[in-house]
């Protein structure tokens, strides 16, 4: 059994501008909860990705069994096109069929955004076509990551037990302190269904 880690961040409503809003006919300004929505995206994502290492729980680019290929230049040439169809060749060679979904970091997803000599197509655009479009990119990998998953239910999926839910905390000084959260662990059940480039 594994504990599912809570991910959340806090954040405040403040008395005086609720006030306002009231005696101005005006909406709440809910900046706070959007921003602290983001985070948690961000912090879910860093889950899924690199696990929790104070639970011992690995993500899908520190688990052990991880296949990987060489990566080349995305510089220039055709570097990332190549990279990401070796990839899929072993997914392939693993058995690791269905959708294949590449997430790279945001250095990588602008090395892509460049046309390749003598096509007159973004590098990215054949990438999207080869991958049926499922091309993201994440400001949680760190620079020069880029993975190519087969992400179906039966190699990995995500168990969540409290999905996101805003919770109120406490209230200080007419103040009202809320948190957004959520319980949620990612399950990697055939490691060889993440291929790195590296």
């Amino acid at each position: 059994t594994v504990q599912f880690p809570i991910v959340y961040e806090d954040f405040w409503l403040y008395g005086r501008d609720i006030a306002a809003s009231e005696q101005e006919n005006l909406p709440v300004d809910l900046s706070a909860v959007s921003y602290a929505a983001q985070t948690l995206a961000r912090r879910e994502d860093a889950m899924v990705f690199y696990g929790v290492e104070a639970l011992g729980v690995p993500g899908l680019l520190n688990a052990k069994g991880v296949a990987s290929v060489k990566k080349s230049s995305w510089d220039s040439g055709e570097g990332a096109f190549k990279d990401v169809a070796a990839a899929v060749a072993a997914l392939l060679q693993n058995g690791r069929y269905g959708r294949h979904t590449l997430v790279v970091s945001l250095d990588m997803y602008v090395q892509m955004q460049r046309i390749q000599p003598g096509t007159g197509v973004l590098e990215y655009d054949r990438i999207k076509n080869l991958l049926g479009g499922r091309v993201y990119s994440s400001s949680v990998l760190k620079p020069g990551t880029a993975a190519l998953l087969c992400a179906q239910p039966q190699y990995m999926d995500l168990a969540v037990g409290q999905d996101i839910a805003t919770a109120y905390t406490e209230a200080v000084d007419l103040n009202h302190h809320l948190r957004v959260m959520e319980t949620a662990l990612v399950r990697l059940k055939a490691a060889d269904a993440v291929v790195l480039i590296v």
